[in-house]
């Protein structure tokens, strides 16, 4: 029962075989505890050799000043060439301690749902963002700081398998959550249910349908406020909301607009087809024909002050107008067109042979004269003297041949343009027709149905 060194230990205990008491420091490793610096918790080390010489048992008694970290007791033991983890030996006071009953618990580092070991009745404080593994259906809203709260039930018969209570320390209420949780199988591959419990003074959303045996009172939102007031037998817009009857919105008759060519139950498509009047006696009242009106590719008017039956038919028309169309005038000035040499051209060789003018030319001509004569002769030497004219004989009648020959004749074209005068002038349009077979406006088409009552 003597200290066996007189100094103190801070090697490694898993090297302390030799029987003896041991003061250990902070220094040593492989301790049972560490404080929240993580250095070794101050303590005493009890060890015991079994009489073979091989088997070791180690016993730690720590020796801190808090309130979690003076007085207990952990043991271990060496056998099989190994050491096997150290393991709280529980007092009355340091069991409701470590299971944080009657005395506060220093909250965990870390808690991984899938490792933990959540010791049957411990209670647990952890961080949130510490927390790993979070299982589905765990919704905490805002992940941060707050301390989360877990109270560990007893062990299931299975062994592995735990209930527990985990709830967020907050006064919150946007952010305060309160889980039923179930845990089973190995660490690591453990199957975890997480229901989350409803607090009643916040509003809650239901995922799955409710049932109220007992009723419920109060005054309820949306169409359950609806409904309360209905609960005293009314009539609102002519219908009467008592039970005596079933609640019409359209009357038996009403073409309502369908998204499908199947129509709903009690319904018919409106495709002039005729009816059983005594079976529908309502909307006999609408079509005392027993036809219901053909709907397909028309669309409802209402009916003008005069000139138009109900259900009478108006084709597709359009208000009678006119048109005017115009082309703007245009001077196109003066054109010049392109220039282009011609050439000289030569017309076609043609003889005109010989050619004769008529004979003509034919004339006479008249000469005066004066005579001097010696009358009787020489001898008798008696001179006279006479005048007179004489005509000469016709002659100088006569023709001239001329031949022209065979000749032609040349033109020089020569190059040279011609300007054209279009002037102001102004043209004449036609308007095509153009458009639909019919008169109509954007739309998607939906079949008619009425309802048969």
């Amino acid at each position: 029962g003597h200290q066996s060194e007189s100094r103190y230990y801070d090697g490694d205990l898993n090297d302390v075989t030799s029987p003896g008491i041991y003061s250990v420091t902070g220094k040593a490793t492989n301790g049972p505890i560490l404080d929240g610096n993580g250095v070794t918790v101050l303590g005493i080390l009890e060890v015991l050799r079994r009489f073979d010489g091989v088997n070791v048992w180690q016993r730690y008694t720590t020796a801190g000043t808090g309130a979690t970290l003076k007085g207990r007791t952990f043991e271990r033991v060496y056998t099989g060439s190994s050491w096997s983890e150290w393991r709280e030996v529980y007092t009355s006071y340091s069991l409701p301690l470590n299971l944080g009953i009657g005395g506060a618990v220093a909250k965990l580092t870390s808690l991984d749902w899938q490792t933990h070991d959540f010791v049957p009745g411990s209670l647990i404080t952890v961080r949130l963002d510490n927390m790993t593994n979070i299982p589905d259906g765990m919704d905490w809203g805002v992940i941060d700081g707050n301390l989360i709260n877990i109270a560990v039930g007893p062990s299931d018969d299975s062994g592995t398998g735990r209930s527990m209570h985990v709830w967020r320390s907050t006064v919150s209420k946007a952010n305060y959550r309160f889980f039923m949780v179930r845990i089973s199988g190995n660490p690591g591959s453990r199957t975890i249910t997480t229901r989350r419990v409803p607090i009643i003074d916040e509003a809650q959303t239901w995922a799955a349908k409710q049932t109220f045996s007992g009723g419920l009172s109060g005054e309820l939102s949306g169409n359950a406020a609806t409904a309360t007031k209905l609960k005293t037998a009314r009539t609102i817009n002519g219908v009467k909301f008592d039970g005596s009857a079933n609640i019409e919105v359209f009357p038996p008759g009403v073409p309502l607009p369908w998204p499908s060519d199947t129509p709903p139950a009690g319904y018919a498509i409106m495709q002039g087809q005729t009816f059983d009047k005594a079976a529908y006696p309502k909307l006999a009242i609408a079509y005392p024909s027993g036809v219901i009106p053909d709907m397909r590719g028309w669309t409802i008017k209402g009916k003008p002050a005069s000139g138009r039956a109900v259900l009478s038919q108006e084709q597709d028309g359009i208000k009678s107008h006119t048109h005017s169309a115009s082309a703007s005038n245009t001077d196109l000035g003066t054109k010049t067109t392109s220039s282009f040499d011609y050439g000289t051209k030569t017309v076609s060789t043609f003889n005109h042979g010989t050619k004769s003018t008529n004979t003509s030319g034919n004339h006479t001509h008249t000469v005066g004269f004066a005579v001097s004569v010696q009358s009787g002769g020489a001898d008798y030497g008696v001179p006279r003297s006479d005048k007179g004219a004489t005509t000469t004989s016709s002659s100088g009648n006569h023709a001239h041949t001329v031949d022209i020959g065979a000749h032609n004749h040349t033109v020089g074209i020569g190059a040279h343009s011609h300007t054209v005068a279009i002037g102001s002038h102004g043209h004449s349009i036609t308007v095509n027709a153009t458009g639909n077979t019919e008169n109509t406006v954007k739309n998607i088409a939906f079949n008619y149905i009425v309802r048969l009552a």
